[in-house]
């Protein structure tokens, strides 16, 4: 809300600023034929502007390819496709989601699937989403296990496929896991003001849900195509992010800023 209210009162400034500026402009074009401070003056606004929007991590980008190879253990020689939503500022929305596809060689892919079952490998790892001194996030034993998928069932001559991560998929594996935010409530006592986290294995072929204010990681590894295909949503902003201008105008107008 406080970003929303942020962006208002910038829009309201701009029309505002452009309007006088353009006034003074008409008055200098009369005094000296041509504008003097008007122009300078417009451009130190929108800098001004700019420097508000960097200053409340408007800018920072969703790292989104980041996360997806450290998720994913992918080596650095892989390619990754970013398709869907993954948005230019991260820190000014309330929920993350993004859809990456990975296409690996032959050789890639028989390594790749070589190591799903290496748990010195797949160790639980906590999203770079995630800061360690603002989260604790817990795994369940089996949350990062790779599932078969069953063969899909036949209409008629027509072999059905299963719909995962974005991808229509009929052979291969798949890994799906929830983020659930563990309410204040239910916390242990002692609490040192970090957000908790549980983290449990989802079923990858029904309907995504993300859970309120947690995240889902759902992916497919398809053995026909050889591809990766990742879905990524987080219900919050990063915990990286430092709102400082949406902090401030929050405390002077007594509204919750986070």
């Amino acid at each position: 809300m406080i970003a929303g209210i942020l962006l208002m009162l910038v829009i309201i400034a701009f029309i505002a600023t452009v309007l006088a500026l353009s006034k003074l402009a008409t008055v200098e074009t009369r005094s000296w034929g041509a504008p003097r401070l008007a122009p300078t003056l417009l451009f130190a606004f929108i800098g001004g502007i700019l420097l508000l929007f960097y200053l409340d991590d408007a800018m920072v980008s969703p790292r989104t390819e980041e996360r997806v190879r450290q998720l994913f253990h992918l080596p650095d020689d892989v390619d990754l496709k970013r398709r869907g939503r993954h948005g230019g500022a991260s820190c000014y929305t309330h929920s993350m989601y993004g859809r990456t596809t990975v296409q690996f060689t032959p050789e890639q892919f028989a390594s790749y699937v070589g190591s799903l079952d290496d748990r010195s490998v797949w160790r639980p790892v906590m999203p770079l989403h995630y800061l360690a001194e603002k989260s604790s996030v817990r795994f369940s034993d089996d949350a990062l296990l790779w599932q078969s998928l069953p063969e899909p069932p036949w209409m008629g001559k027509q072999q059905l496929v299963w719909s995962i991560a974005g991808a229509q998929v009929r052979r291969g594996l798949a890994q799906c896991y929830e983020f659930s935010r563990v309410e204040q409530s239910a916390q242990a006592t002692g609490h040192d003001g970090r957000v908790e986290y549980t983290v449990a294995a989802c079923n990858p072929r029904a309907r995504p849900r993300t859970p309120a204010g947690g995240a889902r990681v759902t992916a497919a590894l398809d053995s026909d195509t050889q591809q990766l295909n990742v879905t990524l949503h987080f219900d919050s902003k990063p915990d990286y992010c430092n709102n400082r201008v949406s902090k401030f105008l929050g405390a002077a107008l007594g509204l919750d800023a986070k």
